[in-house]
Protein backbone atom coordinates (compact mmCIF):
# COMPACT_ATOMS: atom_id res chain seq x y z
CA UNK A 1 0.00 0.00 0.00
CA UNK A 2 1.47 3.39 -0.95
CA UNK A 3 2.50 5.70 1.90
CA UNK A 4 -0.10 8.34 1.03
CA UNK A 5 -2.89 5.72 1.23
CA UNK A 6 -1.59 4.54 4.61
CA UNK A 7 -1.57 8.12 5.91
CA UNK A 8 -5.10 8.67 4.60
CA UNK A 9 -6.29 5.48 6.28
CA UNK A 10 -4.64 6.51 9.55
CA UNK A 11 -6.31 9.93 9.40
CA UNK A 12 -9.68 8.32 8.83
CA UNK A 13 -9.27 5.78 11.62
CA UNK A 14 -7.66 7.96 14.31
CA UNK A 15 -11.05 9.35 15.54
CA UNK A 16 -12.47 5.82 15.76
CA UNK A 17 -9.43 4.71 17.78
CA UNK A 18 -9.86 7.72 20.08
CA UNK A 19 -13.57 6.94 20.49
CA UNK A 20 -12.70 3.33 21.33
CA UNK A 21 -10.00 4.37 23.82
CA UNK A 22 -12.29 6.89 25.56
CA UNK A 23 -15.50 4.83 25.67
CA UNK A 24 -14.64 1.12 25.85
CA UNK A 25 -12.20 -1.18 27.58
CA UNK A 26 -8.84 -2.37 26.18
CA UNK A 27 -10.36 -5.71 25.15
CA UNK A 28 -12.61 -4.10 22.53
CA UNK A 29 -11.91 -3.73 18.83
CA UNK A 30 -13.85 -2.00 16.05
CA UNK A 31 -13.95 -3.96 12.80
CA UNK A 32 -14.98 -1.97 9.73
CA UNK A 33 -15.72 -3.53 6.36
CA UNK A 34 -17.43 -2.15 3.28
CA UNK A 35 -20.79 -3.41 4.57
CA UNK A 36 -20.54 -3.62 8.36
CA UNK A 37 -19.17 -1.89 11.45
CA UNK A 38 -18.95 -4.01 14.57
CA UNK A 39 -17.56 -3.78 18.07
CA UNK A 40 -15.86 -6.99 19.22
CA UNK A 41 -14.69 -7.83 22.73
CA UNK A 42 -12.04 -10.50 23.27
CA UNK A 43 -12.56 -12.49 26.43
CA UNK A 44 -9.31 -14.43 26.20
CA UNK A 45 -6.49 -14.68 23.69
CA UNK A 46 -3.42 -16.86 23.65
CA UNK A 47 -0.85 -16.46 20.86
CA UNK A 48 0.06 -19.73 19.16
CA UNK A 49 3.37 -20.18 17.40
CA UNK A 50 3.14 -21.14 13.78
CA UNK A 51 5.68 -23.15 11.83
CA UNK A 52 6.60 -19.94 10.02
CA UNK A 53 7.54 -16.85 11.94
CA UNK A 54 5.78 -13.79 10.53
CA UNK A 55 7.90 -10.63 10.55
CA UNK A 56 6.60 -7.83 12.74
CA UNK A 57 5.71 -4.68 10.83
CA UNK A 58 8.14 -1.88 11.55
CA UNK A 59 6.57 1.01 13.45
CA UNK A 60 6.85 4.49 12.02
CA UNK A 61 9.11 6.88 13.90
CA UNK A 62 7.19 9.89 12.55
CA UNK A 63 5.54 12.17 15.04
CA UNK A 64 1.76 11.80 14.93
CA UNK A 65 0.03 15.06 14.14
CA UNK A 66 -3.16 15.71 16.15
CA UNK A 67 -6.13 15.50 13.83
CA UNK A 68 -8.44 17.91 15.66
CA UNK A 69 -8.06 20.44 12.81
CA UNK A 70 -9.89 18.24 10.34
CA UNK A 71 -13.61 18.91 10.69
CA UNK A 72 -14.58 16.16 8.25
CA UNK A 73 -12.70 13.55 10.28
CA UNK A 74 -14.52 14.60 13.45
CA UNK A 75 -17.81 14.34 11.57
CA UNK A 76 -16.87 10.82 10.45
CA UNK A 77 -16.02 9.85 14.03
CA UNK A 78 -19.37 11.17 15.24
CA UNK A 79 -21.19 9.21 12.53
CA UNK A 80 -19.33 6.01 13.47
CA UNK A 81 -20.02 6.61 17.17
CA UNK A 82 -23.70 7.20 16.43
CA UNK A 83 -23.83 4.06 14.33
CA UNK A 84 -22.14 2.01 17.07
CA UNK A 85 -24.44 3.25 19.81
CA UNK A 86 -27.77 3.32 17.95
CA UNK A 87 -27.78 -0.16 16.42
CA UNK A 88 -29.65 -1.25 19.52
CA UNK A 89 -27.37 -4.05 20.68
CA UNK A 90 -24.22 -2.32 21.91
CA UNK A 91 -23.79 -0.96 25.38
CA UNK A 92 -20.85 -0.44 27.71
CA UNK A 93 -22.33 -2.69 30.36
Amino acid sequence: MPDEKMKELEQLCRPVANYLRNNWDPHCTVVISDSHIKLVRDEIGIPVRTTQEVPVQEQSSEKVIPLNNYEWINELAEKVATCLTTRGTLSKE
